[in-house]
């Protein structure tokens, strides 16, 4: 996704640990909710857990970004499949249609 998406640095695997995962560590889990719904776009819309990305230190990423996934849930912030973030169902239709 990173290549497909102009190199953008919100698709690299290691900007979204460091911006979910990293932060909820830094801050001890004191985070707001607004910086968790903001974790919510990288997360779910940004990755669809295809085990693709490759780290040579051996880090399981997608395990990751599950592991970020069932915080985010424990907290009722939720993904919508198709990797939207809470897109209206209206939109999701579309989404479903065109695939």
């Amino acid at each position: 996704m990173f290549k497909e998406k102009g190199e953008d640095p919100q698709y690299m695997p290691s900007y979204k640990m460091i911006k979910t995962l990293g932060k909820l560590y830094k801050k001890r889990g004191r985070v707001s909710r607004d910086e968790l719904e903001q974790m919510q776009q990288l997360l779910w819309r940004n990755c669809v857990l295809c085990g693709r990305c490759y780290c040579p230190f051996g880090i399981d990423i997608p395990n990751l970004i599950a592991f970020a996934r069932s915080i985010l849930r424990s907290q009722g912030i939720y993904g919508v499949f198709p990797h939207t973030s809470g897109a209206p169902e209206a939109e999701c239709r579309q989404i479903n249609q065109a695939l």
